[in-house]
């Protein structure tokens, strides 16, 4: 028996806590652009829903060349609505809080540049 077209039937994800919490410190570290092992992530069940507790400190630019403007507080505010949002895109998970803890600040004497992937030499990755 076929299910008709448009009524198909939808099955499940699971996610580990282990997996949802190196996608958050992941998600947090670039947010704060800091490295994702600097990052501690606490998860707790909110009525069904995800509440999210990260601790990091913030990567700031060098002190000497231009600003962006944001102060470390709104920096802060973006990255909280940023790891609610990703989270819940990624996951499908629907986080109800997010608390962002800064820890410090790193200060960085060149701009950050964004990680690449190693390149596989001669060989097509699929």
């Amino acid at each position: 028996m076929t299910a008709p077209p448009g009524d198909v039937p939808r099955g499940r994800t699971r996610i580990t806590t282990r997996a949802l919490t190196r996608l958050i410190a992941r998600v947090t570290a670039d947010a704060l652009a800091v490295a994702a092992d600097q990052v501690t992530v606490g998860l707790t069940d909110a009525a069904g829903r995800l509440s999210v507790h990260v601790r990091a400190p913030i990567g700031i630019g060098a002190l000497t060349g231009p600003s962006t403007g944001a102060t470390v507080l709104e920096r802060a505010e973006r990255a909280q609505k940023h790891i609610r949002h990703e989270t819940a895109r990624l996951t499908g998970t629907d986080v109800v809080r997010v608390v962002v803890q800064v820890t410090g600040a790193l200060i960085r004497s060149t701009p950050r540049r964004p990680q690449r992937a190693p390149r596989a030499e001669g060989r097509r990755v699929l």
